[in-house]
């Protein structure tokens, strides 16, 4: 679920009640780190038990970014107010110039 390479974490699948735990597990390191990037390229869904994960990192003194976020999971970061806490940046638009 999450792979951590230079300071970025790299997480893919649903962010939900199941997996949570082990994405909090998984960010084990980003807790003593003071700012940590995560790359939601792969996310496809997050609840609350995902926000969560997030909220506890923040209140560990972390400065969050998270970067690639599809539009709907932004939505929802949007929605909680996970926008204003924290740096976000959508995915880059794909864009075909083939016929």
């Amino acid at each position: 679920m999450v792979n951590f390479t230079n300071k970025t974490f790299f997480v893919a699948g649903k962010i939900d009640s199941t997996t949570a735990p082990q994405f909090r597990k998984e960010l084990d390191a980003a807790f003593s780190m003071p700012s940590v990037c995560i790359d939601f390229g792969g996310v496809e869904y997050i609840s609350s038990a995902g926000l969560r994960v997030l909220l506890a990192l923040m209140k560990a003194g972390a400065k969050v970014t998270v970067v690639n976020v599809s539009d709907d999971v932004y939505e929802v970061l949007q929605i909680t107010g996970f926008t204003e806490m924290m740096t976000i940046f959508q995915k880059p638009l794909e864009v075909s110039i083939a016929g």
